[in-house]
């Protein structure tokens, strides 16, 4: 590459006839491109061969100058032609690329770039989060937790370390784990060993759970890799095999489910000109061998988690929300433009690896979300879901940073979580103190974040969460569908724990394997119920231990109702079943259209059938 620039550039020269120039230029502009095009690594995917066409319009303004500077003797003034038409070409090139390349020529494009987004039902779409698998620690705390653990290894630690930004969160056989890859300290170490010893594994859900240090086996150390040298260098090693002519990015570490380690590496293509990055796959080096795989977008090992950058992500979303009514609107008239805000990788009861970006109003003053987009960080397919007056995750940081109990203890949370947290749409913030060790949980409804639960564990911070929910009346719903049951039975068990704002009954029937949870709320009849008295119960069925009441009586205390009573307790009832039926029904709807042909064709006979 340093050899075909050095050559184009020297061509005025040349055909000026100034030969020593031209030696000496191309001499010298061959070692100086030589040494940024090795350590630089650069793509040719760009247009104009991206930094090769840029190096070729430097050397040419050079040579402009020389041949002017030299002068010319036989007084032919198309030498001075020869000199500066060219560099003139190339910048009427760059600068007519730059206009059609712009966002103002190519609005739909950019706008299109996320792809179709749909638009469904947050509380009946996403499944409440199973509590077992929430994510407790952040990129900081596995860094302070890793860099601890090969700490303890003498010999390793003093030659390896886990860089920043190396550290990354992945699903490994059902279980979220942090990983991270033992990097070389300096060429020293990598000129001493050649090789990488292993990685570090960190639990992201058990803090009590020690990390791993896992070795390679003998002769299967890490020899590629971002902190080795010369062509160990991972991405040199990439160029030089068959990715020259090709976009690479965002290189990250990661094992499939029998532990063995590989490299992840986004590839990509500019879409629009110079701009607009399109993933096309993810190339998967073993870092032992170098030998690497092409996987297209959509073809992926399931094991694989990354393959679309939250940098990319939050790029289409920022295209998606600025011209979703034209490149006039984006700046003249701005109506309903949004923009991205802060995003975070959560994973889902299905599994799915998603981006969870905040969307909110262009309007800065404005700290509350309008929605929050879910993108898939396998597939790129993304789910817009609305969530008008939905606090911001900078704010619910806020609200867990000002909480007396939070606050007492010098705590910090970081990195919140979007889950669906018994049928609500709440955030889980791990909590932290100033070394990065996990100190606490706390959950926040985003719709009030003055309400925060906190507590020791997820368990713990859920408890206390439910019972902010039970106070205030909420109707949770354990599982993604709904299915209401009715059980009667007899009180063995009844207790009440006073909080804040009431008390939480906690009720038990006999042979029943739940514990029911309720506020005065649900019944008036609660704080007089007791042992023995035969009770109806009506909740969302669910496998859990402990469920939330949908509703309450207790059959051993009739009590008669007037009239009023009657009809506000139907109207309020038929109030609560009209609100749950159409969501259910937009459920409904949205799992129709997204269904196949085949699948159509066997619902319309089930129809026809009934």
């Amino acid at each position: 590459m340093a050899l075909v620039c050095a050559a184009i550039g020297i061509a005025p020269l040349a055909i000026c006839r100034k030969p020593i120039a031209a030696i000496v230029q191309g001499a010298s502009s061959f070692l100086i491109l030589w040494w940024f095009l090795y350590w630089g690594t650069p793509s040719t995917v760009w247009p104009l061969f991206g930094v090769m066409g840029f190096y070729v319009l430097i050397l040419w303004v050079i040579a402009g100058i020389l041949i002017s500077l030299l002068g010319d003797e036989d007084g032919e003034i198309w030498r001075y032609f020869v000199a500066w038409v060219p560099v003139a070409f190339l910048l009427v090139i760059y600068a007519g690329s730059m206009f059609f390349g712009s966002e103002f020529m190519n609005t739909s494009e950019y706008q299109g770039m996320i792809g179709p987004v749909e638009t469904r039902t947050w509380t009946q779409d996403i499944q409440p989060k199973n509590p077992d698998h929430m994510r407790m620690a952040n990129e900081d705390n596995a860094l302070y937790l890793a860099q601890k653990a090969i700490g303890q290894d003498g010999t390793i630690g003093s030659q390896f370390e886990v860089e920043n930004g190396e550290v990354t969160l992945q699903l490994v056989n059902g279980k979220l784990w942090y990983v991270a890859p033992l990097e070389f300290r300096g060429y020293s170490t990598w000129s001493a060993n050649g090789t990488s010893p292993g990685y570090v594994m960190i639990s992201a859900e058990d803090q009590n759970e020690e990390p791993r240090l896992v070795k390679f086996p003998e002769g299967q150390g890490m020899r590629y890799s971002p902190s080795a040298y010369f062509g160990y260098d991972l991405t040199r090693h990439l160029r030089e095999n068959g990715y020259l002519d090709k976009g690479i990015e965002d290189t990250n570490f990661e094992v499939d489910e029998h532990g063995k380690a590989w490299w992840i590496v986004t590839v990509f293509k500019p879409a629009i000109w110079w701009d607009a990055e399109k993933v096309e796959g993810v190339a998967i080096v073993d870092p032992a061998s170098g030998a690497s795989t092409f996987y297209p977008i959509g073809s992926v090992p399931e094991w694989v988690d990354r393959v679309v950058p939250d940098s990319y992500v939050k790029s289409y979303i920022t295209w998606w929300g600025e011209y979703r009514d034209g490149w006039l609107n984006s700046w003249w008239g701005k109506k309903n433009i949004v923009e991205p805000g802060d995003t975070s990788l959560i994973y889902g009861e299905d599994g799915q690896p998603e981006w969870v970006t905040d969307i909110t109003s262009s309007n800065g003053k404005d700290d509350s979300l309008v929605g929050v987009m879910y993108t898939n960080s396998r597939t790129g397919k993304s789910v817009y879901y609305a969530v008008p007056g939905g606090a911001t995750n900078s704010a619910v940081l806020d609200a867990v940073k000002n909480n007396p109990k939070i606050n007492f203890r010098k705590l910090h949370g970081s990195d919140p979580q979007l889950y669906n947290v018994d049928g609500t749409m709440a955030c889980v913030v791990p909590l932290f103190n100033d070394s990065s060790a996990f100190q606490g949980v706390a959950i926040v409804p985003i719709d009030n974040v003055q309400e925060v639960a906190v507590g020791a564990t997820q368990y713990d911070a859920l408890e206390q969460y439910e019972k902010f929910l039970s106070d205030k009346g909420v109707r949770t719903a354990l599982g993604k569908d709904r299915s209401l049951a009715t059980i009667e039975g007899t009180v063995d068990r009844i207790n009440a724990d006073a909080t804040s704002t009431g008390s939480l009954y906690y009720i038990h029937l006999a042979g029943v394997p739940h514990l029911f949870t309720a506020g005065v709320g649900d019944s008036p009849k609660l704080p007089v119920t007791e042992k023995g008295d035969r009770v109806r119960i009506a909740y969302y069925d669910s496998p859990r231990d402990v469920v939330p009441v949908h509703d309450f009586d207790d059959l051993s205390l009739p009590l008669s109702e007037s009239k009023d009573q009657a009809k506000v307790r139907a109207d309020v009832q038929e109030v609560r079943n009209a609100q749950e039926s159409a969501e259910d029904a937009h459920t409904v709807r949205s799992e129709v259209e997204h269904m196949s042909d085949s699948d159509l064709l066997k619902l319309k006979k089930e129809i026809d059938r009934k």
